[in-house]
Parts: C-alpha cells; structure tokens; sequence
C-alpha cells in the first residue's frame, strides 16, 4: 500500500476495535501503521469484513474496501450500529480519508454486509473501467 513492492496487510474488526494496517519492512517484517495511518480513529466506530485492497481512484496509491456491518444480532440494533453502510478508505500516500458517503454508500440503506471482491474484468489492471467515448 506504500508503493515499495511488498505486499501489506490490512484487516477488518468489530466496533470499538481497529481495521489495523501492517505495512512489510523489506520482505522481512511487518510494522503495524495503524494509527500513524489514521485508520485507527476512521475505524473505531466501525464493525467490518471483507477487506479489499486495490487502487480504487487510479491516482497508484491503493486504497482499502471494508464491507461492513456488526455481528450482533437486529435486535441489539438501540445499542450498537447493527447495520451499516460500506466504506472506501482513500490512500493518501500512507494516510486515509473515509470516503463512505463520497463513494454513494449513504445513498443505500446501510445493512450487515458480509463480503465483498474486486476483479479487473478487462485486463487493464485497473479497478475502475469507464466507458469508450
């Protein structure tokens, strides 16, 4: 996620938790990023799954798709954000901005998502295809 060529690691977590980022040291390691990276406070409200990974905006940096919602049950809905909407984490070259309502996600009802994938459907490598003009 920082450009250098070894592959990092980002997870999801429940409320009150972190969508914690592991950044590779040179194919050696890993260093956690989390809060240097401000996912940390973007994410503690949130309850997520299905991390993706890919660089959503094509500006080279990759960004991060966390498909949400909490694990506890509809009925604890006047408790905890049950139901929630989908987030895009914009790469700011090594910082995030949510992009939850920038990306339409708030336009949808929020619900209890569970997965999520991307794929390159036209073999450009790219996330993001537009139509020919």
């Amino acid at each position: 996620m920082n450009n250098d060529g070894y592959p990092d690691i980002a997870l999801a977590a429940l409320q009150n938790e972190t969508f914690p980022i592991y950044q590779n040291v040179s194919g050696t390691s890993f260093q956690e990023v989390t809060a240097r990276s401000k996912m940390t406070m973007l994410s503690n409200p949130m309850s997520g799954y299905s991390v993706n990974i890919d660089d959503f905006d094509n500006d080279g940096w990759k960004d991060i798709f966390v498909s949400r919602g909490d694990v506890a049950s509809p009925n604890m809905a006047d408790r905890v954000h049950v139901d929630q909407p989908n987030t895009v984490f914009r790469n700011l070259n090594g910082t995030y901005a949510a992009l939850t309502g920038e990306a339409g996600f708030l336009a949808l009802p929020p619900r209890r998502h569970r997965g999520a994938a991307v794929a390159d459907f036209n073999g450009d490598e790219s996330s993001i295809s537009s139509s020919p003009r």
